[in-house]
């Protein structure tokens, strides 16, 4: 069960790892949105006049506050103010939908640079850590971290974010107009929707919560049964355990996607009940309206401005209603990559120090190790020299330590007690990258990226950096040109 940690304190340690470039463009994007805001309000603000016009143009022609636009236009009678309202109508609202789709370019476009911003560091931060720290980790963690759980906190955390800051800009806006249009009616509507939203809000947030803990538990699961299965795919075609990892790959797939659909469904459910009850609203407003003003003259203007503001309205409140429902289902899975973003790298320790050559010999002195967080020595007091040009062998049964000990000559391990010297020089922390130019390891199990030969041979380096010359001599060396070659022409490499 994940710690609770508020979503304000989640969000504030988010933007600690955003950069200062992002944090600008969010500023920029603030301002579109207050730009957007104000272009709603003026398209359905044109409204009134337009509809007045309509419906009675001897009134808006004779309004004190047309008088100064019917001068500009050079109006001289009701009949010629209703073109230019038309057009200003029609370009405040073709204007304003251009920059919705502005804002929506470009909230969109942050939202995922700062998720392939926080993929990039989480995974240059895993690849830094200890050797040791990696042997205790599942890898299926960081794969579903860096590939998953990213993803769910820019859908379920910035996306959303960004939206509920647009959302109230927004309906504030809507609100204030809609309030100097009909303070009454104004409220019934504001008050009347949002009470739905917040009584639905109310009643689902455990659920939301306990489906979000439930996604991030049930990811992981699903990447080690896939790892597991196509990792091995071998000796599960040899022991015919198919059906095994199928019914496994199930068992965590199933609660995963009912726990999405339920999230997915709860984030869309107030949307049809307040459709239909905004339906019978806008009809028992006209009706209240008509009896009141006593005129369906007097009706229309504001009814429709009531219209098209409830229009805009609704739309942003289930906008804010479903990014507070992904926001509430998607914690678990933003403490988790907030966890990978804590990492601690300690890169100065790979900088400065006596640097190793490798001349004379390997001496091991009183070498012991044990793992963190166990009491149970793997190496005990190893006393051994190995002259530079020997091949030795290490024999042992399973589980001795052999392997143990190659790490700690190598130096991805740190002895617990003792020193690995190299003619002389102690191996530690601030030196071993120069001792790594001297160490290659064929392991027991071997690992063939989907790539080619040339590129598996030169390990790490791209493609367009490899040395041709220093790869052949490679494979003379490994005596397998040969083989390349009877089943490849010599550019074989590169297949």
């Amino acid at each position: 069960m994940k710690k609770k940690q508020s979503f304000k304190i989640l969000l504030k340690k988010l933007l600690g790892y955003v950069d200062i470039k992002r944090k600008q463009q969010s500023l920029k994007l603030l301002f579109v949105m207050i730009l957007a805001s104000l272009l709603e309000v003026v398209s359905i603000g044109a409204v009134i006049p337009f509809l007045g016009a309509l419906t009675s143009p001897e009134f808006i022609f004779e309004h004190h506050l047309a008088s100064e636009f019917i001068s500009f236009m050079r109006i001289t009678s009701p009949d010629q103010i209703l073109l230019p309202l038309v057009l200003f109508f029609s370009i405040a609202a073709i204007f304003a939908g251009f920059i919705r789709l502005l804002l929506a370019w470009y909230g969109t476009r942050l939202a995922f640079d700062i998720g392939k911003d926080l993929s990039s560091d989480i995974y240059s931060l895993t690849l830094h850590q200890e050797y040791e720290t990696h042997l205790k980790r599942n890898s299926s963690e960081i794969i579903d971290g860096i590939s998953t759980k990213v993803n769910s906190v820019i859908y379920d955390a910035i996306i959303p974010v960004l939206t509920l800051i647009n959302s109230f800009i927004m309906i504030s806006s809507i609100m204030v107009l809609l309030f100097f249009v009909d303070t009454l009616v104004a409220t019934v509507v504001f008050g009347g929707f949002g009470s739905i939203y917040l009584i639905v809000a109310l009643s689902i947030n455990g659920r939301l919560k306990t489906n979000g803990n439930n996604i991030a538990i049930q990811s992981v699961k699903v990447i080690k049964v896939l790892q597991e299965g196509l990792g091995d795919v071998r000796n599960v075609l040899i022991d015919r355990t198919q059906e095994a990892y199928c019914r496994k790959y199930h068992s965590h797939n199933i609660p995963l996607r009912l726990s999405q659909s339920n999230n997915a469904f709860f984030s869309q459910a107030p949307r049809f009940i307040i459709e239909s009850i905004g339906i019978v609203l806008m009809v028992v407003l006209a009706y209240t309206l008509f009896r009141q003003s006593g005129g369906v003259e007097n009706v229309i203007p504001i009814l429709g401005a009531m219209a098209l503001g409830a229009q805009r309205l609704l739309p942003l409140m289930q906008q804010s209603y479903s990014a507070w429902s992904n926001i509430q289902g998607g914690q678990a899975s933003f403490i988790d990559v907030l966890e990978l973003l804590d990492q601690k790298v300690d890169r100065g320790s790979q900088k400065g120090g006596k640097a190793i050559s490798f001349n004379q010999k390997i001496s091991l002195s009183e070498l012991s190790f044990q793992y963190r967080h166990t009491s149970t020595l793997i190496i005990k007091k190893i006393n051994l020299q190995i002259q530079k040009g020997e091949c030795i062998g290490i024999i042992g049964p399973t589980g001795c330590g052999k392997s143990t000990l190659i790490d700690l000559v190598s130096g991805l391990l740190s002895p617990s007690k003792g020193e690995v010297l190299i003619d002389g020089i102690s191996l530690v922390k601030n030196n071993k990258n120069s001792w790594y130019k001297y160490i290659s390891i064929v392991p027991q199990n071997i690992f063939l990226s989907d790539s080619s030969i040339e590129e598996n041979i030169a390990f790490g380096i791209p493609k367009n950096e490899i040395d041709d010359a220093r790869v052949k001599e490679a494979c003379k060396k490994a005596q397998i040109l040969d083989t390349i070659d009877h089943n490849k022409d010599v550019d074989g490499l590169t297949s």
